[in-house]
């Protein structure tokens, strides 16, 4: 069960039943819901069938102090089975569609973004079918500016309504929103219930080959050699260099006059699972986001340098420590206190530019030292 709050939630699921355009459970479970078909019940559902209703269980809730988890087509969403204590509002099959007005359209929050690409796609109207593999609904679409071969949702948006999170109304134009990479910051704080976009007209035939493409390379050349090309000789180079230590190991060629070339070798290890923890976060998905935050979390522990970490208490000025969750090897690496647009920028940046640089440097030094040591060694 969901964990108990601190007050009665009751009087408030009454008054929430109260609202007509509001359909109101109790206990409702959350894994139908997502597309990992897991996650525990919600205390209260409220699943508005349209914007007014949407509104109006913001405003009772903001009033009332309770939780409240905003639910959308539950794409990529890991939920406690514990559940969730407040209220989960449910913004999907319930407030979805659309309406066409020459090549315009108004799209509700809860619709999935690829039924929207398909029926624009069907009147010859472009500027999204290469995001047709992106999973979810518009309005995480928008709240996330989800993009894809080139192409953002921001490109074609013209206006976002929703509700603040007390209730008040939102509405603006494109030209007054920031949008960033895969985050809007403007947005954080409302609720999407809609939004307009203006489309591109062009031969449905050509924009549906474009989509279908784009759909088959998703469903069908997943497991796909060229895709995975680059994946699987990051392994072979992981497991490559490993052995080659090994080697070096049990021949013992790290003895003199070797010794210096077997730190060389160390480092250039060290870099080779660095070049493989930065490539980890480069295709910015669930599963990356999630792999890298379990990662930086343990360099938290780092001894010295790490903000949680053995020693780093010796390090102060006076009563004010050094390193703090906001100066340490975690911060240093995301470049923030969360997996965002600065840590994938870094990411990008250590991954493609900087550690090849110095491995590229080092390679250099290891093989003239071979070279100068008299060659690849036998057993000593």
């Amino acid at each position: 069960m969901a964990e108990r709050l601190s007050f009665d939630i009751m009087p408030i699921a009454d008054q929430l039943a109260r609202l007509p355009e509001v359909d109101l459970k109790t206990g409702e479970m959350i894994a139908p819901y997502t597309s990992y078909q897991i996650g525990g019940p919600a205390a209260i559902w409220a699943s508005p069938r349209s914007e007014t209703g949407i509104g109006q269980v913001l405003a009772i809730t903001h009033k009332a102090g309770i939780p409240l988890f905003i639910l959308g087509r539950g794409s990529n969403l890991l939920v406690s089975d514990k559940g969730w204590p407040g209220i989960m509002l449910y913004l999907g099959d319930n407030i979805s569609g659309w309406r066409f007005a020459g090549n315009e359209a108004a799209v509700l929050a809860g619709t999935p973004l690829i039924d929207l690409i398909r029926a624009a796609v069907d009147q010859g109207l472009g500027g999204m079918e290469l995001m047709a593999g992106i999973p979810g609904g518009i309005g995480g679409a928008l709240r996330m500016n989800a993009g894809a071969f080139g192409q953002e949702i921001q490109q074609t948006t013209i206006e976002i309504k929703g509700f603040r999170l007390d209730g008040t109304s939102f509405r603006a134009r494109r030209e007054e929103i920031n949008f960033g990479y895969r985050h809007v910051p403007d947005l954080d704080p409302v609720v999407i219930t809609s939004g307009r976009f203006r489309f591109k007209k062009a031969a449905a035939g050509m924009l549906k080959s474009r989509m279908d493409d784009i759909l088959a390379l998703r469903d069908v050349t997943s497991l796909g050699i060229l895709r995975e090309l680059h994946r699987w000789g990051a392994h072979a180079m992981v497991i490559t260099v490993m052995l080659h230590m090994l080697r070096v190991f049990l021949t013992g060629s790290y003895k003199p006059p070797r010794e210096f070339n077997w730190g060389v070798g160390v480092v250039l290890l060290v870099l080779t699972f660095l070049l493989s923890f930065t490539g980890y976060l480069l295709p910015w998905d669930q599963l990356a986001i999630w792999a890298i935050t379990v990662g930086t979390n343990m360099a938290r522990a780092t001894p010295f340098v790490g903000s949680e970490g053995p020693g780093s208490a010796l390090f102060m000025i006076g009563d004010v420590p050094l390193i703090t969750a906001g100066s340490d090897v975690r911060f240093a690496l995301l470049g923030g206190k969360s997996v965002g647009a600065a840590a994938l920028m870094r990411f990008y940046v250590l991954h493609c530019v900087a550690i090849p640089l110095v491995a590229a440097v080092l390679m250099g030094v290891h093989f003239w030292r071979i070279r100068k040591d008299g060659g690849i060694s036998g057993p000593l």
